[in-house]
């Protein structure tokens, strides 16, 4: 692998800090966008890792407008 995300929690901890600076809840897409935008992260090793931390509670859901929203 190349990059610094080696392992799933450098991955869970990259995403908790993405929305951590984002000035507002966020939908999937754009979180997905700025958590792999150097293409060091695996799409589908990010996605379990950030359906994980919403089933532990880490990440909660919101509903606005009729998007699903991220948020810690």
């Amino acid at each position: 692998r190349y990059g610094f995300i080696q392992d799933e929690l450098e991955l869970k901890t990259l995403i908790l800090y993405v929305l951590h600076r984002a000035a507002c809840p966020v939908p999937f897409e754009s979180l997905t966008e700025m958590a792999l935008c150097d293409d060091a992260v695996d799409y589908f090793e990010y996605a379990a890792s950030l359906q994980n931390l919403v089933d532990t509670g880490h990440i909660r859901l919101t509903q606005s407008e009729g998007m699903t929203l991220y948020e810690i």
